[in-house]
């Protein structure tokens, strides 16, 4: 009974102990986040909060924190933010113990807000759930730089609309003049009215411009141009809070004006290698901003023989992933002084060939999978336990520490083989037993497993190595993104100057619109991508079924490029392996032709003679039928090793094609993306210099066809028929769109009307 009693003492006293470095866990977690700039938040598992930062409470309303303590987590969720965000959210983080995604907020006051939120339970020792952490951060800037780009989208398109308006009037006042010479006053009139809409169309694309400006202004890193002597240019403060000043108090300043001297000479020392070197510079600093250090990546690249294009972005968390992982380093190391990491095992063992060992503790099994009996049998020795690849180096530690007399040493960590065959990382604290004499007659080494630590210890290495990656992938983005939108706005606003010039040739006048729309397109592709590509990560990207034939759209994209190609001298021709009844599929048909559309331009961009051949075929030998599509080229092929990685975004920088071919490099990514939303996969078989084959599949899913029955036909000629008796009002306050509008509409109206505003 005595000895029941003392087993159950011990028993408590240990859970108290576990109970108290459980508290002492959270209380150090909690002093941790209270210095963090994002919201963070502990709560017990039941949901009711334990501890909340000031820029928690501070992002909800509420002034002080302790007036949330213990309040329930639902308290910042509306009925609908529950149901569509939270209760999904919570589902995937108790199966999986972390989750990352968008959860909508409710403020004090009832206003609603998207957050980005990140949450993880916490566990103690024994793996058991003992609460849960959210780390809070407010994305509404983000939400608003999205709809501007939709609104960029839209202004885009009527500028196409109104250069082509614009091509047909000229086309229009071109055949006038080769008709009669007595029409020269009224063709001169019609010229003047041409010359005003394209002064308007000037006006709409200098707007369209700053919207591009605007929405290059969107994205997160900050983009100086500096001259030779540490002049600020111009200033694009795409993120303000990283700016060290408001742009309005740097421009036209010069380094020195806002930097102390050691740091400004450092800056400028920078600016002027690059200059003088004329290649890519790269530096990495801290700045303190609004009392937070933030570390940079300044990335100079020369843009004329006396100026630079400097781009900061933001490294912060990739340092402090780099100090995490020296903060782990630190604490492996106390660890092991501690023998804190886990259970210890001890070991003693002779000085003799092999380490045959002579005592092991009894909690030996748990970490080596051996039992006591084993270890002691009398011929097991404890080298052979070791990983081949550290023995050598494990016994030139012992044999360096022994031969130099000291008493205890601290291994290097090694690897150990359990009897299952597991591999774990061990430390091992050893202390050397000697006799009367000072020989060395066995040492005492205490085991501790530290597998975990080095998993650890390997994640944060790979999460900085691929924040890097994403730092260099980013900034080779932008500059690529900012010469696919400067190139063809510089030949829109050139050629359109041009084309107010007095006296130019019908075929000048049709040379310089060609050009123009030309920029146009490339500009409007460029805007898409990036639209496409910001769907379909932000997950808003849906699939709209529909029934069509896929024989007369193969045939809608061979007349579309038939042109081009004939054009570069290539031959195109199509392969299609359906019957028209057979040819009726039921998939999303806007994203089939886009992901065409993306394969046959890249095809078309890439190839410089010979032919391209695209199509598909029915392929059946699989659990479902299904369709492979494929696009073949003989162009200039691709490199072994780089055939999986082009489907990865901004790749085309990457692979250095950008300098010799247009692209934001998205396309392949974009229809990578929407081939795995139909179900299908995408691959490639290509050889350097011979040309490429593209392959897609999609599943081979056919709907019976309507027609079109005689009350349809009937009803859509009476239609037809009415709509030339419409009356339409035009509400625009643009006096080139109306103008637009009119021209475009006036074969469906009878009479039309016009206002200044919608009011």
């Amino acid at each position: 009974m005595e000895s029941l009693e003392k087993k159950s003492n011990i028993q408590l006293l240990k859970d108290q102990i576990r109970q108290k470095e459980t508290n002492e866990q959270i209380h150090f977690l909690s002093s941790v986040v209270e210095q963090s700039f994002d919201g963070m938040a502990v709560a017990n598992l039941n949901g009711y909060l334990l501890f909340v930062n000031d820029a928690w409470a501070k992002m909800h309303g509420f002034i002080k924190t302790g007036e949330l303590i213990g309040k329930h987590l639902s308290v910042f969720h509306n009925k609908k933010q529950l149901t569509n965000d939270v209760e999904p959210f919570n589902r995937i983080l108790m199966e999986k113990g972390y989750h990352k995604g968008e959860v909508g907020h409710i403020r004090k006051d009832g206003t609603t807000f998207p957050t980005q939120m990140t949450s993880t339970i916490l566990r103690n020792e024994n793996g058991n759930p003992i609460a849960m952490t959210g780390i809070l951060r407010d994305i509404t800037d983000q939400k608003k730089s999205e709809d501007k780009l939709k609104a960029y989208n839209q202004q885009l398109l009527a500028s196409e609309q109104q250069l082509k308006a614009t091509n047909q009037q000229l086309e229009a006042t071109n055949q006038q003049l080769r008709a009669s010479e007595q029409h020269l006053k009224a063709t001169n009139q019609q010229l003047e009215a041409t010359n005003q809409q394209l002064r308007a169309s000037e006006e709409t694309i200098h707007e369209s411009e700053n919207n591009l400006r605007a929405l290059f202004n969107a994205m997160t890193d900050i983009v100086f141009e500096m001259d030779y002597d540490g002049r600020y240019i111009h200033i694009a403060p795409t993120s303000p809070e990283l700016m060290f000043k408001p742009p309005e108090d740097i421009v036209g300043k010069t380094l020195h004006d806002i930097f102390q001297k050691p740091e400004a000479d450092k800056f400028l020392e920078f600016i002027r290698k690059c200059l003088n070197e004329n290649k890519i510079n790269i530096i990495e600093y801290p700045l303190t901003i609004n009392e937070r250090t933030i570390w940079f990546e300044g990335r100079a690249t020369p843009k004329t023989k006396n100026s630079i294009l400097y781009i900061a972005n933001d490294i912060t968390e990739r340092k402090q992933a780099e100090e995490e992982l020296k903060h782990s380093n630190s604490l492996i190391q106390q660890e092991r002084n501690m023998f804190m990491a886990g259970p210890v095992v001890v070991f003693k063992w002779r000085n003799t060939e092999g380490w045959p060992v002579d005592y092991v503790s009894p909690n030996v099994k748990e970490v080596f999978d051996f039992s006591v009996k084993e270890f002691i049998s009398g011929d097991f020795f404890y080298a052979y336990l070791i990983l081949p690849e550290d023995t050598e180096r494990v016994a030139t530690e012992v044999a360096f520490y022994s031969k130099n007399g000291v008493k205890n040493f601290i291994h290097q960590p090694y690897r150990i083989v359990r009897k299952d065959g597991q591999i774990i990382w061990v430390d091992d604290f050893t202390s050397i037993l000697r006799n009367e004499n000072g020989d060395i007659t066995h040492y005492l080494g205490y085991i501790v497993d530290i597998t975990e630590h080095k998993h650890a210890e390997e994640e944060l290495i790979k999460a900085k190595e691929r924040a890097e990656e994403s730092d260099l992938l980013k900034t080779a983005f932008l500059h690529n993104i900012s010469h696919e939108i400067r190139s063809p706005m510089n030949g829109i606003l050139g050629f359109t100057n041009l084309l107010l010039e007095p006296g130019l040739t019908s075929e000048e006048q049709h040379k310089y619109i060609e050009i123009i729309k030309n920029s146009g397109d490339r500009m409007l592709n460029t805007i898409d991508d990036l639209i496409d590509i910001s769907i379909i990560e932000s997950g808003q990207s849906k699939l709209a079924v529909s029934e069509f034939n896929v024989n007369e759209q193969i045939e809608c994209l061979y007349k579309f490029f038939k042109p081009e190609a004939e054009k570069k001298g290539i031959q195109l021709s199509i392969y299609k392996r359906l019957n028209t009844q057979e040819a009726i599929i039921k998939t999303d048909q806007e994203k089939v032709y886009a992901i065409l559309l993306n394969l046959i331009k890249n095809a078309i961009k890439f190839t410089n003679e010979g032919s391209i051949e695209f199509g598909y075929n029915k392929k059946a030998d699989s659990a479902s039928a299904e369709l492979e599509f494929f696009v073949k080229d003989t162009g200039i092929g691709i490199p072994k090793e780089c055939q999986q990685t082009i489907f990865n975004r901004f790749v085309q920088t990457d692979l250095g094609l950008s300098k010799n071919y247009e692209g934001s490099g998205l396309g392949l990514s974009i229809s990578k993306a929407y081939i795995e939303m139909l179900g299908g996969k995408i691959w490639v078989e290509s050889k350097e210099g011979e040309g490429s084959v593209f392959y897609f599949t999609i599943p081979y899913s056919t709907g019976k066809s309507e027609t079109t029955t005689n009350n349809e036909a009937e009803s859509a000629t009476k239609s037809e028929h009415e709509v030339k008796k419409l009356k339409i009002l035009i509400s625009e306050n643009e006096e080139s769109s109306d103008l637009y509008l009119t021209k475009l509409l006036k074969d469906y109206y009878k009479k039309v009307f016009h206002a200044k505003t919608g009011i």
